[in-house]
């Protein structure tokens, strides 16, 4: 019973933690105006895909617990699991309250993440730079792609009767 209490707290603790950084994600996403439905869904895609993962963790713990599988080591890979996110979520928390908060940039904290730190002046300077730039460019003769639309540039595709041959069958 005590090890199934433990469980449940490490799970609630996770959950708080993932809860948490959504919280401060759309916060961040909000102060910096970069709201997206599409990265908020791909969020909540990936934090249910934590969840999935938890569960996994969970089922293998079970089925060793009763002999049903038997893998070979003893470690609870619930709780190994848990404890990944929970520092993963951690980092991320950081990351976001460095958005929501500029002038923690140069906080030791933030300097802890290197990543962190070049991925928040990479933001923040984007935001400067829409904010000096905030006359719209002119169009050139070429299409403006976003960078999710964006396509290499391709050679143009063979026509359908160089591929097949004519209408005769002459290849």
């Amino acid at each position: 019973m005590a090890n199934l209490q433990m469980t449940g707290e490490i799970a609630l603790v996770t959950f708080a933690f993932i809860l948490a950084d959504i919280i401060t994600g759309y916060l961040g996403a909000w102060a910096s105006r970069q709201l997206s439905s599409s990265k908020m869904r791909k969020g909540l895609v990936h934090k249910a895909t934590l969840c999935i993962i938890m569960a996994l963790g969970a089922l293998i713990d079970f089925a060793q617990s009763r002999d049903i599988v038997n893998l070979g080591y003893d470690i609870p890979m619930f709780e190994v699991i848990c404890i990944y996110i929970i520092f993963m979520e951690i980092n991320s928390i950081i990351e976001n309250v460095g958005i929501i908060f500029p002038d923690l940039k140069d906080s030791k904290l933030l300097k802890l993440f290197k990543n962190n730190q070049d991925y928040l002046n990479s933001l923040l300077d984007s935001e400067n730079s829409k904010a000096k730039d905030n006359v719209k460019p002119e169009r050139s003769g070429k299409p403006i792609r976003s960078a999710t639309t964006q396509t290499p540039d391709l050679p143009p595709a063979p026509q359908m009767t160089e591929a097949l041959g004519d209408e005769n069958g002459k290849s």
